[in-house]
């Protein structure tokens, strides 16, 4: 382009005769000009973005595995206890037929989607919360009755593994 601002010749040819100071105008080229589109300045490629995305992947990953083995997913399970109460009876039927252990693996004894029953440090009545309204990805049961719940805690409180008896 010239200086005021007028568009330049592009030479002679059939469709813009020279001497006419106007580009051909066509609607299916690069924004409607018969010319090329400018060269935009792309600086080369290089594989600093390529390490840097491995990067990124690494420490995901790293995350991942942290918490998974912070928050016990990955741990063995915790073994069946060798009795159960009449009232943790119950509650294991109760657990098993609302689908619990779809998501606490193991009937509850390893993790899985939610977390292992075993080795909550929850008090009755956070549970009672929980099974009630739900958290985080738990569905909430409102449709389970007081006395059931009560089952359901006593199943989970007997799940407990015993504590280690020292060898000397």
């Amino acid at each position: 382009m010239t200086e005021n601002n007028q568009p330049e010749e592009t030479g002679r040819d059939s469709t813009n005769p020279a001497g006419s100071g106007e580009r051909k105008f066509d609607e299916s080229s690069y924004f409607g000009y018969t010319e090329p589109p400018p060269e935009t300045a792309r600086p080369p490629a290089s594989g600093k973005y390529l390490w840097a995305g491995f990067g990124v992947v690494v420490v995901l990953v790293a995350l991942v595995v942290g918490v998974v083995v912070i928050t016990g997913q990955g741990a063995a399970e915790t073994p069946a206890p060798a009795t159960l109460s009449q009232t943790a009876t119950e509650g294991k039927q109760i657990f098993l037929s609302s689908n619990c252990s779809d998501c606490h693996a193991k009937e509850g004894r390893a993790g899985g989607t939610g977390p292992r029953l075993s080795t909550t440090g929850k008090s009755d009545s956070d549970i009672t919360d929980i099974i009630r309204r739900g958290r985080g990805t738990m569905p909430a049961h409102p449709e389970l009755t007081d006395d059931q719940i009560t089952k359901i805690i006593a199943y989970i409180r007997a799940l407990k593994p015993p504590p280690e008896t020292s060898k000397a």
